[in-house]
């Protein structure tokens, strides 16, 4: 299936690349930062690289477990990935927010995962990420998982589809 995402790149020199639309781009770089419990979130968040990367997009994923907030690159957009428990970020997710150094003029977008529909997290993290002059890119996307464990809803993959398609818009 080709997203409105993947229809960018005929042709590419360095970090520019020839749209149709807007002649020679720079190409979007997209980190992708998650904390994933039961592992929904961390399939999400692979998804989602592969579908950035398949549209010719650079792409970097950082699971917190592994990363430091030195370690995160710049960035055109960030994605933050969590399970919202209990209504909630967890606790590496503030963290990390609060210790990236950000470049300036970039967007964020946010995957969570949760049994039920809707998010407040997006609020949280919206508003700590606002203290530090990042805009909301996208409107949130929160994937629902049938149990804490999983799996992730059915069709999830043509969501994270179109929240990709809205990163490049």
């Amino acid at each position: 299936m080709i997203s409105d995402f993947s229809l960018v790149l005929k042709v590419q020199i360095g970090s520019y690349r020839r749209s149709s639309i807007f002649g020679w781009v720079k190409k979007m770089k997209v980190n992708i930062i998650y904390e994933s419990k039961y592992g929904n979130v961390k399939k999400a968040a692979e998804d989602l690289m592969e579908i950035v990367k398949d549209s010719g997009f650079e792409a970097h994923i950082y699971p917190l477990k592994d990363t430091k907030p030195g370690d995160i690159g710049p960035a055109d957009f960030y994605v933050f990935g969590s399970p919202a428990r209990i209504w909630s970020l967890n606790r590496k997710m503030k963290k990390a927010i609060k210790d990236i150094d950000f470049p300036k003029n970039v967007r964020f977008g946010l995957i969570t995962t949760s049994e039920k529909d809707g998010s407040k997290i997006g609020d949280k993290i919206g508003k700590m990420l606002e203290k530090n002059g990042i805009d909301r890119g996208v409107k949130d996307l929160n994937l629902k998982v049938k149990s804490r464990k999983g799996p992730l809803e059915k069709g999830y993959k043509d969501r994270i589809e179109k929240f990709c398609s809205e990163i490049a818009a």
